[in-house]
Formats: C-alpha cells, sequence, structure tokens
C-alpha cells in the first residue's frame, strides 16, 4: 500500500510541476505540513549509504532525460523507464523487481525520477527536450519519501504529509536513519 501511495505522490508532482509552477510558500503554510520544532538532524550521526540512496544524493538535476539514461547506465542498477501523457517516469532499484512501475509488488526501496517534455510532445518524442521535474526516494521501512522539485525544494512526507521541505537530500537520508523506528514523533 505505501508503494501505490508513493508512486500516487510523484505522478502528481509531476502532474503539478508540469502544469503549473509549484508555490511551496502555500504549502509551508498549510496545515498539511506537520511541526519541524521537535525534529533535530543529528549532525553527528555516521551513515553509509547503499547504492540506492548513493545515487538518490549525487543525482545530477541539470540534464535532460537522453543525458539521465546515459548516467543511469553507466550507474549500474536496474531501472525502468516509462512515457505517461507528456511526461516520463523513470524507476530505479537494487533488483529489477523493485523498477516495476504499475501494479509494484516489490518491499524493495525505490527511486522515481519524473521528466516533463517541456513542447507539444510530438511523435518524434525527442528524449533531449524531456526535462528534469522531481526526483523521490522510497525507502522500504518507516512509512517515509523524500524528494526534491526542480527548483532545488527538498521534501520529506510521511504517510502522504509534508513534515520537512528544507533539508538536502544528503540530510534527507541522514533523517531516515534517525527517525526511521521513531513512532512519537510523527502521530
Amino acid at each position: 500500500m505505501k508503494k501505490i501511495i508513493a508512486y500516487i505522490e510523484i505522478l502528481m508532482i509531476i502532474m503539478i510541476t508540469g502544469c503549473a509552477e509549484s508555490n511551496i510558500s502555500e504549502t509551508n503554510d498549510s496545515t498539511d505540513v506537520e511541526s519541524t520544532n521537535n525534529i533535530r538532524l543529528d549532525e553527528s550521526l555516521d551513515v553509509t549509504y547503499d547504492d540506492l540512496q548513493n545515487l538518490y544524493i549525487t543525482f545530477p538535476t541539470d540534464g535532460n532525460l537522453a543525458e539521465t539514461l546515459i548516467f543511469l547506465e553507466n550507474y549500474g542498477l536496474p531501472y525502468s523507464n516509462e512515457k505517461y501523457n507528456g511526461s516520463r517516469a523513470i524507476q530505479v532499484s537494487i533488483t529489477e523487481d523493485g523498477t516495476v512501475q504499475k501494479y509494484n509488488k516489490s518491499d524493495m526501496p525505490y527511486i522515481t525520477i519524473g521528466y516533463n517534455y517541456e513542447e507539444h510532445n510530438n511523435s518524434n518524442d525527442d528524449l533531449s527536450k524531456y526535462s528534469f521535474e522531481s526526483i523521490q526516494y522510497v525507502p522500504n521501512e518507516g512509512y517515509f519519501s523524500f524528494g526534491e522539485l526542480k527548483d532545488g525544494t527538498g521534501f520529506i512526507r510521511r504517510l502522504g504529509i509534508d513534515i520537512n521541505l528544507e533539508l538536502s537530500r544528503e540530510d534527507q537520508i541522514k533523517f531516515f536513519y534517525q527517525y526511521k523506528d521513531d513512532k512519537e514523533s510523527f502521530k
């Protein structure tokens, strides 16, 4: 179920950023954003990242889809690339079964990367004309999802509620390790 929710969230992000400019300041004032007053990132936390987390942290957001596919091919993790109406979604995981975008039943963590076609999407489908929209990391524990939009705004969600919109991708992964088993801070 958590995979379906995360998949719906990333599709919504792609649709929203593709149709209109995102206004994150409105989101920050919303009641859907949990208070972060009690949440502190432990700067001394020593984290060893797996290959998928390292990809999420270091993924270059300035390339087009054609460049990204070359980058991912060289990176070596399995991925899928699906075409949607005017957009593309790439899903990367540690195993092939984690890359299934529709009806995914895998419990593997994954990354979804969204691209939008800037011009009218014609039959040529030029991959170099797709531009980055968002990246989202969905771990297989803790009910969190982490992401970054094309304007560089990061976000953390837990069960569909925004928790923090200001951490870098690396700090988001540290946050995950610090809070993945914490059931009290996020009720």
